[in-house]
């Protein structure tokens, strides 16, 4: 089972699409990227943390089939 999720943070606008079959570990990758782990949105996500804001997930759909979860992507 796959999840389609966006991610947010309390001190901007920008969203971030994903899709996981596990959101509790794969909101704790985003988290603790490294600045040596090289992803597009780990600057993003290190520089509210470091504003003290806040990352949030968000689940949009449940239950699909990680093909479906990816075309909603």
């Amino acid at each position: 089972m796959y999840h389609l999720y966006y991610l947010n943070s309390t001190l901007d606008d920008k969203i971030y699409f994903g899709v996981t079959n596990n959101p509790n570990r794969r909101l704790f990758e985003h988290i603790n990227y490294t600045p040596e782990k090289k992803h597009h949105n780990g600057n993003w996500i290190r520089k509210v943390l470091n504003l003290g804001g806040e990352i949030r997930m968000n689940i949009v759909v449940s239950n699909l089939s990680k093909s479906s979860a990816i075309v909603l992507e």
